[in-house]
Formats: C-alpha cells, structure tokens, sequence
C-alpha cells in the first residue's frame, strides 16, 4: 500500500483505553486531503479504502471495542470522538476538515450507516471522550454490504440473525424495539448526507434485499442524493470498475 502513515494514535482524551487509529496519506500532495473515515475492528484496509487512497483521499482506520467486549451503542460514541479528533488535528495529518466521509463494508458499514444517520442525536454520543467543541458531522457515507433493517434480517435468515445479535446485543433474541432503535433505517431523516450503497454480487439475496430497503427509505428522504450499485466478481480489475460511478457521486456532493 502506497502512501504516508500514522499509526497507532490514541484519539480519545484516555489515552489508556487502548482505543486507536491509523491515518495514511497519498503518496504525493501536501493536502489539506479529504478524509474517508473508516470504522473497522479488521486489520488491514478494505479494497475502495485502498482505492481512495490511491486517488487522492487520506483515509483514517478508526480501531473500535470489539462487540464482543463492550456492546453497543459503545463504538458508535468511540466513532464520533474519532471524527473530532481527527478535526481537531487537521492540520497537524493534512487534512480536510470540511470533506469528511464514512467508508464501511459489513460490520462497519452497519456502524458507518447508524454514525451518518444519527448526527446530532445525543442519545448515541459521549463527549466525554474528546474534543466537544469539534463537529462529528459527515458529508457523505459509503456503505458495501450492510445490514440496515435488523428485524428484516432477523426474517430473512434467523440463524445469521442470532449469531449476529448475540454479538452486537449479548442476546439471540433482542426485542423488537432494540432492534427497531438500532436500526440504521429507523433513523433515515431529510437531513441524511448523501449516501453510496454497494452489495457484492455474490454476498447473497438477504443483503441485496438490505441494500434495496435502505435505498428505498433513503430515496423517499433525499432524492437524488443516494446512489446504489450490485458489485460484480471477477477479479480486480472488475471490482474496482463497479465503483466508476461513486467518483462522480463524490465530485457532486463532496465537491
């Protein structure tokens, strides 16, 4: 992976929480750099963080608690503390403060979906971890197999479902109204950012059936400003092409 990087940086005021990011710049330029934020508990960057990054975007990896070790809503407040710190710090990273987006695939795309749909709502934030004079808002998010309606999901394949909400809720079996509260579509408003959804072409009809109920809930909110494609398999070069039509979604609402 090409590019100049920061590891290891403690973004909330705790500094022993263990709580981490890691910023990569482009390889050439001297920014200030839009700025992909990406909520992920994996190692290394997904493939369109990687793409980001080659044409031009700095992206932060923001490490989150494991579910497994702290449920949510935790990682949501942990995500937003990162966007503030990484405003608070623009300067000293080369970065946009004014060009923030969210970048999620699976689990992160659910925590990118349920960040950029709930701005402003203090129910899931805590300023105590950092920087509460700095916005934590984005504009724009990019989602690639999420899961949006979880009791859709629930419906659609109950043995994924309850592995997934014994992860997320310590529970095979939440109730409805968890469920329905942490749902990013429950939270779909008019002033949503603009968002990209993304579904693999073989990660199954559940997920496509995710993306397309978010889509609709989304097109009803903010019109045009949702953009959606089915990414087809084949190697990398064809990988890569399905996103051709995000670069001028992004050049149009992240100008």
């Amino acid at each position: 992976m090409s590019g100049r990087s920061y590891r290891d940086i403690p973004y909330t005021v705790d500094r022993a929480n263990g709580l981490r990011l890691d910023i990569f710049l482009p390889e050439e330029g001297e920014g200030p750099f839009p700025v992909a934020a990406c909520p992920e508990m994996e190692e290394n960057l997904s493939p369109f963080a990687a793409a980001l990054l080659e044409d031009g975007y700095a992206v932060a990896k923001v490490r989150c608690t494991p579910f497994r070790e702290q449920k949510l809503p935790a990682q949501l407040m942990q995500c937003r503390a990162a966007i503030r710190f990484l405003r608070a710090h623009s300067q000293a990273f080369a970065l946009d403060r004014e060009h923030v987006l969210l970048l999620g695939e699976k689990k992160g795309a659910y925590l990118a979906a349920m960040l950029a749909l709930t701005m402003g709502s203090a129910e899931f934030d805590d300023l105590s971890l950092g920087y509460p004079n700095e916005p934590d808002s984005v504009q724009a998010a990019i989602l690639t197999d999420g899961i949006y309606d979880l009791g859709a999901f629930r419906m659609q394949n109950p043995d994924a479902a309850g592995e997934l909400f014994d992860e997320l809720f310590d529970s095979r079996q939440p109730e409805e109204s968890l469920l329905l509260r942490m749902s990013p579509f429950r939270w779909a408003g008019h002033d949503a950012p603009p968002i990209c959804l993304f579904c693999h072409e073989g990660a199954g009809g559940a997920l496509l059936e995710q993306m397309e109920r978010m889509k609709k809930v989304l097109c009803e909110k903010i019109g045009e400003r949702v953009f959606s494609a089915v990414l087809k398999e084949g190697g990398k070069k064809e990988w890569y092409g399905g996103f051709a039509g995000v670069y001028g979604f992004l050049a149009q609402w992240l100008p």
